[in-house]
């Protein structure tokens, strides 16, 4: 299925992608140095799933804006 957007369409969903991985990465990573952790297990699954979903959606909010500079 391929999906038709206008260069703009590509940057903005790409600038919303870039929010939700900064969203990930203040909640996975920056919120449990000041949230006292239930305990050391916790602490660092939370950071490894802020780190991986972090990357996920850097990964595609710079696949979108390479789409929009190519079109």
């Amino acid at each position: 299925m391929k999906i038709d957007l206008t260069p703009s369409q590509y940057r903005i969903t790409s600038e919303i992608a870039g929010n939700i991985a900064t969203a990930w990465f203040v909640a996975g990573v920056i919120s449990p140095i000041f949230v006292k952790p239930q305990n050391i297990v916790y602490l660092f699954t939370t950071i490894l799933l802020g780190l991986i979903m972090t990357s996920i959606f850097v990964f595609v909010a710079l696949t979108l804006a390479r789409k929009s500079k190519n079109d």
